[in-house]
């Protein structure tokens, strides 16, 4: 069809000139296209609300959403309880734990004490074994003073011979080799002298004190 008017062929501007045009004037051409760009977004929005709405899920949020109002109770948190009595039980089980270890302590403290009381008196070698109970005294008579040294000896000698006899045992068991034995043997005959110098000086000075107190 042709454009012909009565005037003859349309010579006015495009549409996008006065549109632009009716923009800057604020004209009914330009409040009336807005308002049904509007309209359409308005109805675009709610047609796809309409359809998100048709998902079950969404439609399961959106309920439980009209359910809840102010005077509703927030549940608690999932596990909290759980949480509360898992803590509850760290702190009694580190109670517990903290009793058993003083209970421990005082234990060990004890059976120290003891044996330390048991040492008293007694000569030790350099490994902190006792060898013999050293019982001299100040008081002592030339006789007793030997008596006393006679009975340490016999005693050092008899610790020696177990030492020995322990050796021996081992290195038959396969435990220690020959050169082992010969060395640990001359170690346990240095502690032996040792033992047998301490004794006789523990004697000369039970008999100093003697005759100092005379």
């Amino acid at each position: 069809m042709s454009r012909l008017r009565k005037g003859g062929k349309y010579k006015g501007a495009s549409f996008a000139e006065q549109f632009n045009l009716a923009k800057g004037n604020k004209s009914p051409l330009f409040l009336a296209a807005i308002a049904d760009a509007t309209k359409k977004a308005v109805e675009d929005a709610k047609s796809m609300v309409e359809e998100k709405m048709k998902d079950p899920a969404i439609q399961a949020m959106a309920d439980a959403a009209k359910d809840s109002g102010p005077e509703d109770i927030i549940p608690k948190k999932i596990g909290s309880s759980s949480r509360r009595s898992a803590r509850s039980d760290f702190f009694t089980r580190s109670a517990e734990k903290q009793e058993e270890k003083d209970a421990k302590e005082e234990e060990e403290r004890l059976a120290e004490e003891e044996r330390l009381a048991a040492l008293e008196g007694m000569y030790l070698d350099e490994d902190g074994k006792p060898i013999y109970k050293d019982e001299y005294t100040d008081d002592m008579s030339g006789k007793e003073r030997r008596a006393e040294s006679k009975q340490n000896k016999k005693e050092i000698k008899e610790e020696f011979k177990a030492d020995k006899a322990k050796l021996k045992q081992l290195k038959k068991q396969g435990k220690i080799t020959g050169k082992q034995k010969r060395q640990a043997t001359r170690a346990e005959r240095k502690k032996k002298r040792s033992a047998k110098k301490s004794n006789r000086k523990s004697k000369r000075s039970a008999r100093r004190n003697r005759r100092k107190n005379k």
